[in-house]
């Protein structure tokens, strides 16, 4: 397994094209591509039911509102009120797809990043996410903890403030909301080989460059939902690939300096 670089710049830069290797290894390897059909399928399927119920959500609202309100309003003005119920449906409905594709594909995704590891290292453990996992992980997206909760908001709601710095306040807050998005990514990704590796709790504190190389390259990713959607294939292969690059160095870094691991005789 190659070692993530020592300097903090190259660290960065390494693992910021680990998201371009994880798509080259998920088309050009057969068994990813095998392991990929059960996320692409449930990403379909709870995708199109979520549209088509933001579709008839949109229409019902609308045509109750006016219902109410009794008064004549011209077709355009409908249709507007329509699409822009619609769009914010649908992101509500492409954020839920993508939490219940996390949670119900997560031994398709567990499987992926077995076979990088088994690839990159020689052997690597069984897969242990059962049916228990999985509904623990659904349950976790539709109610996660308080604590993400209020760290989210809060980042989320600091990074809002930025659209007030003129001229190139609202590109900023964007691009600003889009990394910290991809940050929370770049965790959770880790965050599911992290305990397998044996790597700190607090990874991103302890390997700051790593996951902020990662979170950029994540970026593209969260700024277009309808890709994020059907790579969450890749997005595991990146992080086994960011995570075994840290083990590595971390196993390296506990040999003795005769070049003899410490669980040697």
């Amino acid at each position: 397994m190659r070692l993530a670089p020592k300097n903090p710049f190259a660290r960065f830069a390494w693992a910021l094209v680990q998201l371009p290797r994880a798509f080259w290894w998920q088309i050009s390897d057969g068994e990813l591509r095998r392991l990929l059909l059960l996320p692409t399928i449930l990403t379909v399927v709870i995708g199109i039911a979520l549209i088509i119920g933001a579709a008839v959500l949109s229409g019902t609202i609308i045509a109750w509102t006016h219902s109410q309100e009794g008064a004549h309003v011209a077709a355009v003005a409908v249709t507007f009120e329509y699409l822009l119920l619609f769009a914010v449906l649908s992101l509500a409905a492409i954020f839920l797809t993508w939490h219940a594709q996390s949670a119900f594909a997560a031994p398709a995704f567990e499987r992926m990043t077995l076979h990088v590891q088994r690839k990159l290292d020689g052997d690597a453990p069984e897969p242990n996410i059962g049916a228990l996992e999985v509904m623990r992980r659904a349950l976790r997206a539709l109610f996660p903890r308080v604590r993400s909760l209020i760290l989210w908001a809060l980042t989320a709601a600091a990074g809002a403030t930025l659209v007030f710095v003129p001229v190139i306040g609202a590109p900023l807050a964007i691009g600003v909301q889009a990394l910290i998005a991809a940050l929370f990514l770049a965790h959770g990704t880790i965050t599911d080989n992290r305990t397998r590796l044996g790597l700190p709790r607090r990874f991103l504190l302890k390997e700051p460059a790593l996951m902020l190389g990662l979170s950029v390259g994540l970026v593209p990713l969260v700024l277009v939902p309808p890709i994020l959607l059907f790579s969450g294939g890749p997005i595991a292969i990146a992080g086994a690939f960011v995570a075994l690059g840290a083990r590595a160095e971390k196993s390296e870094a506990e040999d003795l300096p005769d070049g003899t691991a410490r669980n040697q005789p």
